[in-house]
């Protein structure tokens, strides 16, 4: 199953990624202020490996695989669907939850950081006893060549029989864009179990783009909680042709 991912994957890309347009992104954890135009569709595939032991990666290391389909919708919304994947530690490559997701641009132009993009995201188990859903705003400036990025986020998690609890958490991020192809940045993000930093390195145009991010475990909230130490993560994305090319 996990080398059916990465076959897929490159299948894809290989496919689809000629005179397509995708939502380009330079940041791995923080979305930036854009969405997909009407009729326009992407396909997104996230590479994410955690470590609870940043001096130990092996035998220590769980990865996750999501697999996004994005559509434009209309000019100011658009609407995602996500299958997700993961293997433990030392665990087998399992089936973990879908996503659902929809981003409403209140704006009419990008780089405003008056009327920012509304984020709703569910997420749920094959069975439903794990659910969760997402809000966060999402407010920056799409410039030349600065991009700058903010998503606080409020969540309500349920699991199982267990009381639902509301989580808070956000995620900022700043870049530069070297020349047209090429953006370096940096991000920081955080919950109540702790907060990260770390560098972002991105390629591509809106046709195909890869983006590679790593974030850092900076302060850790309750000592006695486990939380990883650090996290990568790869993005890719590619345009799907609409048939009016």
């Amino acid at each position: 199953m996990r080398y059916f991912s990465y076959i897929l994957t490159f299948a894809l890309v290989i496919l689809i990624a000629n005179n397509t347009n995708a939502d380009q992104r330079t940041f791995v954890w923080t979305y930036q202020y854009q969405t997909l135009k009407p009729g326009e569709a992407e396909f997104e595939q996230y590479t994410t490996l955690s470590t609870p032991r940043g001096n130990q990666f092996e035998r220590k290391t769980s990865i996750e695989h999501q697999f996004e389909l994005e559509v434009g919708m209309t000019p100011r919304y658009d609407f995602s669907i996500y299958q997700v994947f993961k293997q433990a530690a030392g665990g087998n490559y399992r089936y973990e939850a879908f996503k659902l997701r929809g981003r409403y641009r209140l704006g009419d132009e990008a780089g405003s950081w008056v009327k920012p993009i509304l984020y709703f995201e569910y997420k749920a188990n094959q069975n439903f006893t794990a659910q969760k859903v997402e809000f966060k705003p999402i407010v920056g400036m799409q410039g030349d060549p600065y991009i700058i990025a903010i998503n606080p986020k409020l969540e309500w998690e349920k699991k199982g029989k267990a009381e639902a609890k509301i989580l808070w958490g956000y995620s900022g991020a700043i870049g530069y864009k070297i020349y047209k192809l090429l953006a370096f940045g940096v991000e920081l993000s955080g919950s109540k179990k702790g907060h990260y930093f770390g560098p972002t390195i991105s390629h591509g145009t809106e046709h195909l783009w890869v983006s590679l991010g790593a974030g850092y475990l900076t302060s850790k909230v309750d000592p006695a909680d486990p939380v990883d130490e650090i996290k990568i993560r790869l993005l890719i994305g590619v345009g799907i042709p609409n048939g009016k090319e």
